[in-house]
């Protein structure tokens, strides 16, 4: 990509520089312009250690209207002892700002930020002659070959970081166009014009900057998405056809309808090994009765259901000692849910209430009395019938979105023995 020639444009905000101090007292001019690839400061007499800050203000929620509404924003603090919120590494470099987004042909291409040591210190400054500033900024970057420029900035939608409506026209259906058949389909954030109009524009903004992320997150790149017009997101599935992308998606739905409207089966362990004694397939782990279900097992359960599936009335021998003794004296009533795609999602049991049961429940599994003396003062000390139980949160999400490995959906890596203590 051809580069701008920026030598004319930092020459041009010396020369800015010189004449707001001269005649304003203003102590820093910084221009930020985005490259069509990361935001780079083209021009600045601000100290090298804060350009980070400086480089970040399109993320900083007061300033995103400013870029949304092409309108300058005006901020100060009332005191020496505060400072602005966009500063991170200094206490009180800058005490007021004026803040400029900058345009070309109705494409926003960065910003211009001027800034003072001074609280209120724009009051008495003629903004039209900012203004006027600002526009000859922009035609500097105009006419220094800012064409190339502009067309990679046009690629993406800068605020929610996906490709853009442009992109999809020209360089996106170059792409599609690639393969004989591609799947197109668009998506709307239904209640974001209430959303905006009921709280505040911010969450709205929110909404959408969390939509784009868990689209960049969970559609492979080989795909084109974008965001078309405001609350509406494509998604071009190349080389998909139709059947393929509307069977997935009618598969989910029918998944979560099924949950929905269907009654849960309910059934003890002993007849759930019965049933994969019975039902004639080969296992790599024999079930037996007084052992856990294995994954092939859970799989094969949910499919015969084709519904989520309690199974309760676990053998005592493989549940914790706390789970409430059954009558028979053989099971606990404990209970796992087990759900198509995931498995096992939920894990719970009615709690012992009885002390002298819950002692020899202890006794029988070899627990450790001293270290859980708090746990059996609870029962000596008064107690009430009570249940409680545990879910797999990255079990839920693969159910809910279909997703057939657990490692695509968990947030945070796992790497046992990374930690010092």
């Amino acid at each position: 990509m051809e580069r701008i020639n920026f030598e004319r444009l930092e020459f041009f905000e010396k020369r800015i520089n010189e004449i707001l101090i001269e005649k304003y007292e203003i102590k820093y001019s910084t221009i930020v312009v985005f490259n069509g690839a990361e935001y780079e400061i083209k021009a600045s007499n601000v100290d090298e250690m804060h350009w980070d800050a400086l480089k970040s203000l399109q993320d900083v929620d007061m300033f995103k209207d400013s870029i949304a509404q092409a309108t300058p924003k005006y901020v100060t603090v009332n005191n020496d002892q505060e400072r602005l919120p966009y500063q991170k590494m200094e206490f009180g470099r800058a005490k007021s700002a004026i803040f400029f987004p900058l345009y070309i042909d109705n494409v926003y291409i960065g910003y211009w930020i001027i800034e003072s040591g001074t609280p209120h210190d724009f009051d008495n400054v003629d903004t039209t002659v900012l203004e006027v500033i600002k526009d000859n900024i922009v035609s500097v970057l105009k006419t220094v070959g800012h064409q190339k420029t502009i067309e990679s900035i046009v690629r993406k939608d800068l605020f929610s970081g996906l490709y853009s409506e442009e992109y999809l026209y020209g360089e996106g259906k170059k792409i599609i166009d690639q393969y004989t058949t591609s799947t197109i389909c668009m998506y709307k954030i239904i209640n974001l014009e209430e959303i905006n109009h009921k709280y505040c524009r911010e969450l709205g903004n929110k909404v959408i900057e969390k939509t784009s992320e868990y689209i960049k997150q969970n559609i492979s790149t080989q795909y084109v998405y974008v965001r078309y017009m405001g609350p509406k997101f494509v998604i071009a599935f190349s080389g998909v056809e139709l059947n393929g992308v509307a069977e997935f998606i009618n598969e989910l739905k029918e998944k979560l309808e099924k949950v929905v409207t269907s009654d849960f089966v309910r059934i003890d362990h002993k007849d759930v090994i019965d049933l994969l004694k019975n039902s004639g397939e080969k296992w790599e782990f024999e079930p037996e009765y007084d052992e856990d279900i294995a994954k092939e097992h859970e799989r094969w359960l949910t499919n015969h259901f084709s519904v989520p599936v309690f199974v309760k009335n676990w053998p005592k021998d493989i549940k914790a000692y706390y789970m409430k003794l059954n009558s028979d004296g053989k099971t606990v009533a404990g209970v796992d849910l087990e759900v198509p795609g995931a498995g096992e999602l939920i894990g719970g049991s009615q709690r012992e209430e009885n002390l002298d049961v819950l002692l020899k429940r202890m006794e029988e599994t070899g627990a450790d009395r001293s270290s859980i003396e708090w746990y059996i003062n609870l029962r000596r000390y008064g107690g009430c019938v009570h249940s409680g139980f545990g879910m797999g949160f990255e079990r839920l999400i693969m159910y809910l979105t279909g997703m057939e490995n657990i490692r695509d959906v968990i947030p945070y890596p796992r790497t046992p023995g990374s930690c010092e203590f």
